[in-house]
């Protein structure tokens, strides 16, 4: 719809569609697909979907704990995580990125021994992530960033409630 909430149009049926995300250029949305249960948690698969509703495209198979899709500045990739909630499932607590293709799954950043990450996001320039940071040591979540080389840094300890990371957008020069 547009930003006013005028001439709504569904995109998808037939499923459970959730976390909707336009990529950068505003051409199309990921998504996850909510599928049924398995002993590992949730089925949940990853799609992309053109703006006008062309093109809809399984990127990332049903799998336990998928969560939170993002897109990274220059729309090269959707990153997600697995979540830190079923530590059963494989990569629970790990950062994955898949091409819109589909192609060149692999996992971004693995969880520490004591850190589980989840709801990642890229910084406006694409140099490091920000996500929330389960700390298992602690039974906390944390908020960290997560350098291009790997680096984990926490930005806030403590015992806060970590939901949505967000950055502020990339700042651009002003007009004389």
């Amino acid at each position: 719809m547009r930003s006013d909430g005028s001439h709504p149009r569904q995109l998808t049926d037939g499923a459970i569609d959730a976390e909707a995300v336009f990529s950068p250029d505003g051409k199309k949305i990921a998504f996850g697909r909510i599928g049924e249960d398995s002993p590992d948690g949730t089925l949940e698969s990853i799609h992309v979907i053109h703006t006008d509703g062309a093109g809809l495209r399984e990127v990332v198979p049903a799998h336990p704990a998928l969560e939170h899709p993002h897109w990274s500045p220059a729309g090269r990739s959707v990153i997600f995580n697995i979540g830190v909630e079923q530590p059963t499932a494989p990569e629970s607590g790990a950062i994955v990125s898949v091409k819109p293709s589909g192609q060149g799954l692999r996992v971004l950043h693995e969880p520490t021994a004591h850190l589980r990450f989840f709801k990642s996001v890229w910084s406006p320039d694409g140099r490091q992530l920000l996500a929330g940071c389960h700390d298992a040591r602690a039974d906390l979540d944390r908020l960290c960033t997560i350098s291009s080389k790997g680096e984990v840094t926490v930005v806030i300890g403590g015992n806060q409630h970590v939901n949505c990371p967000s950055w502020a957008p990339r700042r651009t020069a002003r007009a004389a």
